[in-house]
């Protein structure tokens, strides 16, 4: 594992300390990483879990050679518009039932197989249709309850819970140092409460949407359930 791309790696363990497990690596069967490594990277600094595909030794160069191959460039200058407005030139994906342009990896390998315990990240290509679908069939909210007796100190003399939402931020120190945070909001909040340094251990999550509850995320927070 190399650890020198630091960028990359901080980068991953913004996400993932932000939305929890959702990526992978390639191994060859001495168990050198071969894919990903900068994933690697990131989860053992924050401990977590991580999936490993192992390959066998006699096709790895082949599987590296297909993965380096150049991408190519996307060009919209017959469109008259900017390269970075990919939103008007993508394919309406989920238009009808019998669209060609459907996906055939969400088709065939995403749908049939995601589970609710799982995550996956969408990077937006076909106008987000296959993440909106998703997301439409989506009917439970997240309630957080944390280790921290500010937060608890305020719901309670409130009498009601908090609506919240994630801390926007490039770097790790963004959303973790209070001096840094005022610094960033002070002209747009009312309050910034310093209550030390945060932390980047995500939380746990737990499905509650069956009688038998399912551990979805292990994070910083310790479940039991008989």
């Amino acid at each position: 594992i190399n650890f020198d791309n630091s960028t990359v790696i901080q980068t991953i363990g913004k996400l993932l300390a932000k939305y929890g497990e959702w990526g992978s690596v390639v191994i060859d069967e001495q168990g050198n990483v071969i894919e990903n490594s900068e994933y690697a990277c990131a989860t053992k600094t924050l401990q977590m879990d991580l999936v490993v595909y192992k390959m066998e030794n006699s096709l790895v160069k082949e599987f590296l050679e297909i993965m380096r191959k150049d991408y190519g460039e996307y060009k919209y200058e017959n469109l008259g518009i900017k390269p970075y407005n990919q939103t008007h030139c993508q394919m309406h994906r989920l238009s009808n039932t019998n669209n060609p342009n459907c996906s055939s990896t969400y088709e065939h390998l995403v749908l049939p197989n995601l589970k609710k315990s799982q995550r996956l990240i969408d990077f937006g290509a076909g106008e987000q249709a296959y993440i909106k679908l998703l997301q439409s069939k989506k009917s439970t909210i997240g309630l957080r309850i944390p280790d921290n007796n500010i937060a608890l100190d305020i719901v309670k003399a409130l009498g009601n819970p908090i609506l919240s939402a994630s801390l926007p931020g490039e770097m790790v120190e963004e959303y973790t140092d209070p001096d840094l945070i005022y610094e960033n909001f002070e002209n747009l909040v009312d309050i910034v409460i310093d209550g030390g340094i945060g932390g980047m251990i995500p939380s746990t999550i737990i499905d509650c949407t069956t009688d038998d509850y399912e551990l979805v995320r292990q994070g910083k927070g310790l479940w039991e359930f008989e």
